[in-house]
């Protein structure tokens, strides 16, 4: 692999584009299913328009958009680029540079006696104790409301394990949870072994490292791009031990904006018999997932790609359709409040209506 370079030259970037064409066809998990539905041919001329355009371009950070746009070929979500530091600095305003971290921490409030409002706006890592803190400092709260509205119309999702304090609230006592595949690839391989050691030197989840180890030792042992297990079954039935009070009635909106691990929140709370999911389908990212970063060899460009596949696939997708809602709740009219506002309002006796 060469060193990344900050000289541009239209070569080098037809050059890059086709290294990028090639790992990204051998080492996403959902590239293998992409090229069998839409044939190589699909592809191919997709890349050659791509190079054309990048005649036109004249640095490395007008390249970034024609190869993103040429990987929407593949899938739109669980996929992205970012320019390197030098780059971010001459163009800070791109969509491809790295985003400042936003305050987006969950809050609860009491909308009447009957009635409790959680905001989950990620679940990023930044957001587990926080979420645990809350339901802890909440807790009279929690028990006295016997309807609940959670706001998830906005959370893109992080970690599965960042809203464990959540589901004794929420779940049945036993949940069907489907697991993943993992590609298997010298790339791979080795991305997943620089997360997992960076988590043990800095003290990360021990449950996430020993989840890592055992996916890095079955990728290894396995054929090169082929898909494994990383546990021994597909599917578990997973028991949570549900707090004593619960709401009697959780109504969950969702929208078109949330996505991955908030899409897998939604999946895992709505077996409860409880809980009903109102709004509009969610964004589609789940069905490939747990992103790897890897430089591509000449602009220092990073791609960030998905090395694991549901094993719900292909019998029952989300990126196609996203989550679908229980009540389906137009907001042609609607602000954002006027929707809590009238779930509110049908959760404590009254219409689901516009008010």
């Amino acid at each position: 692999m060469l060193a990344p370079t900050a000289t541009f030259t239209v070569a080098a970037a037809e050059r890059e584009l086709t290294y990028l064409d090639k790992f990204f066809r051998e080492n996403d998990a959902g590239a293998p299913t992409r090229l069998t539905e839409k044939g190589t041919a699909y592809f191919d001329n997709a890349l050659l328009k791509a190079k054309k355009q990048l005649q036109q371009a004249g640095t490395w950070s007008e390249c970034c958009p024609i190869y993103y746009r040429y990987l929407e070929h593949f899938r739109v979500n669980h996929m992205g680029l970012q320019l390197p530091a030098h780059l971010q600095q001459e163009t800070p305003d791109s969509e491809f540079s790295a985003r400042e971290h936003t305050n987006e921490s969950p809050s609860a409030e009491a909308l009447s006696e009957q009635t409790l409002l959680l905001r989950l706006p990620s679940f990023d890592d930044h957001y587990k104790e926080p979420l645990a803190q809350l339901l802890h400092a909440h807790r009279s709260l929690l028990q006295q409301c016997n309807n609940w509205i959670i706001d998830m119309r906005y959370n893109a999702g992080g970690s599965d394990h960042n809203y464990d304090s959540l589901l004794p609230w929420l779940v049945a006592d036993e949940n069907v949870s489907i697991g993943t595949q993992w590609l298997a690839t010298a790339d791979n391989i080795k991305c997943r072994e620089f997360v997992k050691d960076m988590l043990q030197r800095n003290g990360g989840n021990e449950e996430i490292v020993a989840y890592l180890e055992t996916a890095v030792t079955r990728m290894k042992q396995a054929a090169p791009g082929t898909f494994v297990n990383p546990e021994p079954e597909a599917v578990h039935f997973e028991r949570v031990t549900p707090e004593p009070q619960r709401p009697d009635r959780v109504a969950i909106l969702i929208g078109p904006e949330c996505y991955s691990s908030g899409e897998q929140f939604l999946l895992t709370v709505r077996q409860s018999f409880s809980v009903k999911l109102v709004g509009q389908p969610t964004g589609g990212a789940l069905d490939y997932s747990n992103l790897a970063f890897h430089e591509l060899p000449e602009s220092g460009i990073t791609l960030w790609y998905a090395i694991s596949r549901s094993n719900r696939l292909p019998q029952y997708p989300v990126d196609n359709t996203g989550v679908l809602p229980d009540i389906y709740l137009p907001t042609d009219q609607d602000t954002s409040d006027d929707q809590v506002a009238r779930v509110q309002q049908w959760l404590e006796g009254g219409s689901l209506g516009p008010l």
